[in-house]
């Protein structure tokens, strides 16, 4: 039987249907044209079914008519007319038993089994150009959070970089015994690309009865050079180190223009992101790493133009940042629980925009080393450690600067300003030749406790630290020793 024109039409245009409600709706108007079709030629089949009948009844039935009323099982029925019906239940019972199998029932015109195969082949070329997921074939992941999946998911990743193709990871939980390995390529070559579907259901974890160093590891798979490793990028994941991953994220060696972003780490016992390396214009966004030692630990190496943007740090016993590098910028950081040091800049020479941090026990808030040169705009922190070690600022490095503009640094938040936590504001007595500015930045709290010296703007001579707070005329404090405030003027402090 021919195909009706209007038909070729429609199974043309389903063809070349490429986006999912195109695909639906041309399929639609193809079965809806088919019912149309169907529909004239069961009126059709019916007229001549009666022509039929009125031939057996009237005349003498010719050899072609007796045979017709004979079923392919070989039962003889009464009319031509209850044979048909007879085979259209027949079909309309191999319809709803294959249902499910559409493009492949017998009961569907060849025509538009070919159809329906060819969309499906479509939409499984576009699925596979999005992105593999790790718990179809050929890889079988299972994702139950029981069965160890390390095999399936690092082969996986093997064969989306060497077929440049993302791997996606749908909401499950897939246990990993063994560090899996990430690749980078060359400045123009593609890495690995992990998405997630979202950060706190896409998740990664260490199963119970493993212990590891890292949960990722950049590596080199096909490079031959000592270049580094460009344009891993990975997003929207947890990684749960179920306290027995050491690390999360881990570099140990060189990479370049790489993109981490809306990743969660948790239950790490050292670091989030531990970098051992050089890194070079990479990207860190909305990272959250809760507990362990390090929320993000640079080691060594050269770290240029690097941005970390909206990161957020929580319970780190150590450091919640440390980090160093130049040309690079720390952008609205955020810290909450942190009982070391929350912010070591010790070796950073850039700008921190806007930081802030409610660990009101950590023991250092602001910590800088040798050759620190550090801006930091709109710090918003506060600490109230009752520790006599306890310092909001600290220098203990040679020739180290802190720059601060705006913001509110805050060493006694919970006793109202008044200075009853033992410590200090600011520290720099262990840094020869450094410094720290304040620029329209209020001190409040500590002013009357042993501090290396006062807030009070000048230089020390002979000292090896300098001490200088460039205060803007206006500039208010709370003197505790007199109970009230006191304004400066341009020149000195006066009530």
């Amino acid at each position: 039987m021919a195909i009706p024109d209007k038909i070729k039409v429609l199974a043309k245009k389903v063809r070349e249907a490429v986006f999912g409600s195109e695909v639906r709706d041309s399929i639609a108007t193809s079965m809806e044209e088919t019912a149309d079709i169907a529909d004239n030629a069961k009126t059709a089949a019916e007229y001549q079914t009666g022509r039929v009948d009125n031939l057996i009844r009237n005349n003498p039935q010719p050899s072609e008519i007796v045979d017709v009323r004979y079923d392919e099982d070989g039962i003889e029925h009464a009319t031509a007319s209850e044979r048909i019906k007879s085979d259209n239940e027949k079909i309309k019972g191999l319809i709803n038993a294959n249902s499910s199998k559409i493009g492949e029932s017998v009961s569907l015109p060849q025509w538009l089994q070919s159809s329906l195969r060819e969309v499906s082949k479509m939409h499984d070329d576009y699925l596979r150009n999005i992105g593999v997921d790790p718990r179809f074939p050929p890889f079988n992941a299972k994702g139950d959070g029981l069965s160890d999946d390390t095999i399936a998911l690092q082969a996986a990743i093997d064969y989306c970089y060497e077929n440049k193709k993302r791997l996606i990871i749908p909401d499950a939980v897939f246990l990993i015994s063994k560090t899996l390995s990430v690749y980078g390529g060359y400045e123009e070559d593609f890495g690995t690309i992990i998405i997630g579907l979202s950060r706190d259901k896409s998740a990664f974890k260490v199963s119970d009865s493993s212990t590891i160093t890292s949960m990722f590891t950049a590596q080199r798979k096909n490079q031959t050079s000592e270049g580094a490793l460009h344009n891993i990028n990975i997003a929207n994941i947890l990684l749960d180190g179920n306290e027995k991953a050491a690390r999360g994220l881990e570099f140990l060696l060189p990479t370049a223009q790489c993109i981490f972003e809306r990743i969660r780490i948790k239950g790490v016992n050292e670091s989030g992101v531990h970098v051992e390396h050089n890194n070079y214009l990479n990207r860190f966004d909305f990272i959250r790493v809760d507990g362990g030692q390090y929320g993000f630990n640079y080691v060594k190496g050269i770290v240029t133009s690097t941005t970390w943007t909206n990161p957020y740090v929580v319970g780190q016993t150590v450091a919640g940042y440390n980090i160093q590098g130049i040309y690079s910028t720390l952008i609205a950081p955020c810290a909450d629980g942190v009982t070391g040091t929350v912010y070591d800049l010790t070796g950073f020479r850039g700008t921190v925009i806007s930081p802030g941090s409610e660990s009101v026990q950590a023991k250092i808030v602001f910590r800088g080393g040798a050759y620190t040169n550090c801006t930091i705009l709109d710090a918003y922190t506060f600490m109230n450690r009752d520790d006599s070690s306890a310092t909001h600022i600290v220098l203990d490095g040679a020739a180290g600067r802190f720059n601060f503009v705006n913001g509110t640094i805050n060493r006694d938040e919970e006793g109202g300003g008044t200075a009853t936590a033992a410590g200090k504001l600011y520290d720099v007595s262990k840094g020869p030749n450094s410094l720290i500015e304040f620029t329209g930045t209020p001190q409040i709290g500590a002013s009357s406790q042993a501090s290396d010296q006062s807030l009070y703007p000048k230089i020390i001579p002979n000292n090896p630290g300098m001490y200088r707070s460039h205060l803007m005329i206006g500039y208010t404090i709370f003197d505790p020793a007199l109970n009230k405030n006191k304004t400066w003027n341009g020149t000195q402090f006066v009530y």
